[in-house]
């Protein structure tokens, strides 16, 4: 019946049945590298579709421990939070927090909001290449925040990534937490050296 073909493209991922809402098409969800140079606009301009970053916020704050850690700052160094969201063809498809070490990079958030593009504000202050030196993937639960920006219920889990980028020395530039749509996204580990 109705029910078992339902179940059959269900389990082809051509359908997702969301309960209480009813049964909804998959969309072909975009295919996200993530390398040793895993840049947002570059992977958006490979699979061919119309990105745009929108900036929530930013603040000159210090950094919760974990990240002054990564980004080998001291317990009382500043960093810069930038808060985005990021849309491929119009949908939703992350919502990111970045950290960058405010001293080496002053005025970083103002050079951002022109240029919208980490590589390209990065190359400002002289950083003319950076490197993914870590990468953590986990599945969670959007806060009450994320699921309200991401439009998405607060029970369908997120794609969360936890990476640090370096210069060409090693030293970190930019920790970041990107909570990727597991509609939209599938993450694509490539294994360059």
């Amino acid at each position: 019946g109705g029910a078992q073909a339902i179940a059959a493209l269900e389990q082809r991922n051509l359908v997702r049945t969301e309960q209480g809402r009813g049964t909804f098409v998959q969309e072909h969800t975009l295919d996200y590298p993530i390398s040793r140079r895993t840049r947002f606009t570059q992977n958006m301009r490979n699979l061919n579709v119309e990105a745009d970053i929108e900036i929530l916020e930013d603040a000159r704050e210090i950094p919760p421990p974990p990240v002054a850690q990564s980004l080998c700052l001291d317990r009382h160094e500043y960093a810069y939070r930038i808060e985005t969201l990021s849309r491929a063809d119009g949908h939703i498809v992350d919502h990111s927090t970045a950290y960058f070490p405010a001293t080496r990079f002053s005025g970083l958030p103002s050079v951002y909001r022109r240029l919208l593009s980490v590589t390209r504000t990065l190359n400002e202050f002289g950083v003319s290449d950076y490197e993914r030196k870590h990468t953590r993937v986990s599945a969670r639960l959007p806060d009450a925040n994320t699921a309200r920006l991401m439009k998405q219920p607060a029970n369908r889990p997120v794609l969360y990534v936890q990476s640090i980028n370096t210069d060409t020395r090693g030293v970190p530039v930019q920790y970041g937490i990107t909570r990727f749509s597991g509609d939209w996204v599938q993450l694509v580990l490539m294994a360059d050296n």
